[in-house]
């Protein structure tokens, strides 16, 4: 995928649309544009057991039986929506190996994607990773942040990745992140994302380039791991000083959300970025308004009792043919000279 140009005002007022496109007013000015994404794919495993994680339900004798054929239609899938998103930079969680990864890129023909990844600790074998556009986009360095829980319950590494903008030599660093889940209850867990956060928190105050930390946080917007431990929210909080806007802090959930759970939506999917990406005059800057979640009708239910929930692949002990039960986020991101 290339850079597009786009013309955005001096001012960036009126900018509403998600779309690539084009901004008519005075003053105008042309810049490039890069779209940044996360997706949770739900459980893209292979079929091969692993000994060393408890990966034994995706085999293809277990009762969910997950053989070629189905892992085969799960990255068809996976690639359709990776495809109509088209980002640039594309964090993913509940991925069990680098393998995976490569065959989805290989399904989708994506051949410009390059991929960062490394195994985490988590119990079940799955990880966080990050691809990108390599025409755009080269690896400065990465690197993993261990999130310790406690001896006997282990969660996945929070992913580091500074990359340079090939067309304006700028770095910025994402972060990627899948942080512990509330199976157990929220209360009993939440002191788990607690120390996601810290981890996240310091590494993000150590940075000097401008950063983005996407993922699938477990918390929503308003819980105090990412409103009070990340000091995140979004220009019009005005009851404390942020330190990072959170661009999912905007989204209404009694009307939608990335994750539908027991009749309601939440926002567990978030996109937070450093005060330096969306206050900058010059290099990246945060595009406003771009902030979206990615539903195209082919991912949520369409009839019957889940009208409109994410069309998930698996429940119980069934292949539902289905994408993911989290929806994707997206943002675009201008490169202002």
């Amino acid at each position: 995928m290339k850079f597009f140009k786009i013309i955005i005002p001096l001012l960036f007022a009126a900018c509403s649309s998600s779309q690539k496109n084009t901004k008519q007013i005075s003053n105008n000015i042309s810049t490039d544009s890069f779209r940044v994404a996360f997706y949770n794919i739900e459980n893209l495993f292979d079929t091969i057991d692993n000994p060393n994680t408890s990966d034994e339900e995706f085999t293809p004798n277990s009762q969910l039986h997950w053989n070629s054929k189905v892992y085969t239609q799960k990255l068809q899938n996976m690639a359709q929506v990776i495809n109509d998103l088209k980002p640039d930079i594309l964090g993913l969680a509940e991925i069990e190996n680098k393998q995976v990864i490569i065959d989805l890129l290989k399904t989708g023909n994506f051949n410009s994607y390059s991929i960062v990844h490394f195994e985490s600790p988590d119990e079940r074998g799955i990880d966080v990773a990050l691809v990108f556009n390599s025409e755009n986009f080269s690896l400065i360095k990465s690197n993993t942040i261990n999130v310790h829980l406690n001896d006997t319950n282990k969660t996945r590494d929070i992913l580091k990745v500074t990359l340079k903008n090939v067309n304006t030599n700028e770095p910025i660093s994402v972060f990627i992140n899948h942080w512990p889940s509330r199976r157990g209850g929220i209360d009993l867990t939440k002191n788990y994302r607690a120390k996601a956060a810290m981890e996240l928190k310091s590494a993000l105050d150590a940075c000097t380039e401008k950063t983005i930390a996407i993922g699938d946080f477990n918390d929503s917007p308003k819980d105090s791991s990412i409103l009070k431990i990340l000091n995140s929210g979004y220009p019009g909080d005005t009851f404390y000083q942020m330190d990072y806007f959170n661009l999912a802090r905007f989204i209404k959930t009694s009307n939608e959300g990335s994750h539908y759970y027991q009749g309601h939506w939440d926002m567990l999917d978030q996109m937070i970025i450093s005060k330096s990406m969306w206050q900058a005059n010059t290099g990246t800057k945060y595009l406003p308004f771009s902030f979206k979640i990615f539903k195209p009708v082919y991912i949520v239910e369409t009839t019957g009792k889940y009208i409109g929930n994410p069309k998930r692949s698996i429940a119980g002990n069934k292949w539902l043919n289905g994408y993911s039960d989290h929806l994707p986020i997206y943002a675009d991101f201008i490169s202002m000279p």
